[in-house]
């Protein structure tokens, strides 16, 4: 689509948009799960208490595709590389890494010594191996990524040697991404899955004292961590699912800090001299998922879907410039971002190539469209808006609210609704894990799966000319975009809010991370 001047609602105010798109003002009422639940004697003393978005879905954290809850898990478990807050990789358990031949056939990787586990164990090559193994093995959610790894040697007490099938060109990104976790050999073959669910053992800066699911999760410093112990010595992350339930938490002092509140009160949190209020940017792409199914498999159905939506109004009214608009799947942290590529704001357009597919206002098309609600900040209501746009050309879209676990199991089935509301964070930055993930068939995240798109993207999965792998994701990119296969929306800021005793590092990447925190 080629750059055409915006249409439409520009220079009315936030009233008449909200009235125009049918997002109502008023906040939703709820009632907090942890009432009476109080910062207890375990949180007291240096402690630090986080009313947080989500539950840890299970401690197999190697088997898992949920990222915001990467965060507890990164208290627990250390990863084979980290990032700093840029987004930039660096070292953690492997202090030295790269590729040792011209092909890129072969990954080799020093250990770094005397990195313990919480049962007292050494962190070994025999743990990065069984924790290589284990990740491509049979029946993880991961598996097709790390299948180009062959054969994974130990080459010494800290060192291994990896032989690839084919050039993995993603690899060092996904050291540090989802599901790359070390886990201890020795315990986890002693007692097992099961027991290790009950009874989870990493080498991370914290051990796990108490876990209630549903309720919260409580953390212990570990004195022996590699790194030093944490300053902050005992944690609390309380599972409070309701976004006006994390902003009683932090008023009343139960909690001291949360994050994904309603924007309203971001604003009226942030004028609490006690507490201070972040609008962090980060690397989350906003889209909505097309199902290659009825009525999206009409390409004039899905371009009047993506040009009847006003991106920049958006971000303005609804988000109140919580955001930045975005017309593709890599926002300008990701080494793939392309500036050129843009969807113009065109319902007349959008109108026109409903009315070759036979669909008017009078007699609209129809489908469902999916979306939380405080998930994160306003995905109801920018959905609620969209659909009001969306009326406004000949779309009548019915919208169904669920919670982030079931948006999981119907997109690992691949039955999500024609239209459903995702924030796709890519922590990496790599386009594999954007344009990638999100759009190949085979991947377990996409729900579009057609051959032309396939046939773009699976090359690339294993292509090994960087600056020729960047390229060509770009074109992919504008190839699907064009075609009306994924329609992006945004780049999000995430609100935190925190008291300003805190010291904390932010995070492009959405970590929230006890052990680089402390009071002042």
């Amino acid at each position: 689509m080629e750059k055409e001047g915006r249409a439409g609602v520009k220079g009315i105010d936030r009233r008449t948009f909200l009235k125009y798109t049918g997002v109502g003002a008023a906040a939703l009422s709820s009632t907090s799960l942890f009432k009476g639940f109080t910062r207890d004697a375990f949180a007291a003393e240096e402690g630090l208490t986080i009313a947080f978005n989500a539950d840890i879905p299970s401690w197999d954290a190697m088997n898992s595709v949920f990222p915001t809850v990467q965060s507890p898990w990164k208290c627990v478990f250390d990863q084979f590389t980290t990032q700093e807050p840029n987004l930039k990789i660096i070292p953690e358990v492997f202090s030295e890494y790269g590729y040792t031949d011209q092909a890129k056939l072969r990954f080799e990787a020093k250990i770094q010594k005397g990195i313990k586990f919480h049962n007292g164990d050494e962190l070994t090559a025999e743990d990065v191996k069984f924790s290589f193994d284990r990740m491509k093995g049979q029946g993880m959610v991961l598996q097709f990524i790390w299948a180009a790894i062959e054969e994974t040697k130990v080459t010494g007490k800290h060192s291994i040697s990896c032989k690839l099938s084919k050039p993995f060109p993603s690899l060092i990104a996904w050291l540090c991404f989802l599901g790359s976790y070390v886990y201890p050999k020795n315990y986890f073959t002693k007692v097992g899955l099961e027991e290790f669910l009950r009874k989870p053992v990493g080498s991370g800066p914290y051990t796990v004292t108490e876990y209630i699911k549903g309720s919260h999760l409580k953390l212990t410093a570990f004195g022996d961590y590699w790194r030093g112990p944490a300053k902050i010595k005992k944690v609390t992350f309380k599972f409070v699912n309701e976004p006006t339930s994390r902003v009683a938490e932090v008023e009343s002092g139960s909690s001291d800090l949360t994050l994904e509140v309603p924007l309203e009160e971001f604003t009226r949190l942030g004028k609490n001299p006690n507490l201070k209020a972040v609008a962090q940017p980060v690397s989350d792409v906003v889209h909505l998922f097309v199902d290659d199914a009825e009525p999206m498999l009409d390409e004039r159905v899905r371009l009047a879907c993506t040009l009847a939506i006003d991106r920049q109004a958006l971000v303005k009214y609804v988000l109140q410039d919580m955001g930045i608009p975005l017309y593709g799947l890599n926002c300008p942290e990701y080494l793939a971002y392309n500036p050129k590529l843009y969807i113009p704001y065109d319902p007349v357009t959008a109108e026109r190539l409903l009315a070759v597919s036979g669909y008017t206002k009078e007699k609209p098309v129809r489908f469902t469209v999916q979306t939380t609600n405080g998930f994160v900040a306003k995905d109801f209501e920018v959905v609620q808006a969209v659909v009001g746009m969306w009326k406004k050309v000949g779309i009548d879209a019915k919208i169904e609210v669920y919670d982030i676990a079931k948006h999981f199991e119907l997109r690992a089935a691949d039955k999500l609704a024609p239209a459903a509301f995702y924030v796709w964070g890519n922590a990496t930055g790599d386009p594999e894990n954007s344009t990638g993930h999100t759009m190949f068939g085979p991947s377990p995240h996409s729900v579009w799966d057609t051959e032309d798109v396939d046939a773009l993207i699976g090359p690339l999965l294993s292509e090994g000319d960087e600056k020729k792998r960047i390229e060509l994701y770009k074109t992919a990119e504008w190839y699907i975009v064009n075609h009306g296969m994924v329609i992006p929306l945004y780049q999000r800021k995430m609100p935190i809010i925190h008291k300003k005793k805190l010291k904390i590092k932010y995070y492009a990447n959405n970590w929230i991370l006890p052990y680089y925190m402390e009071w002042a």
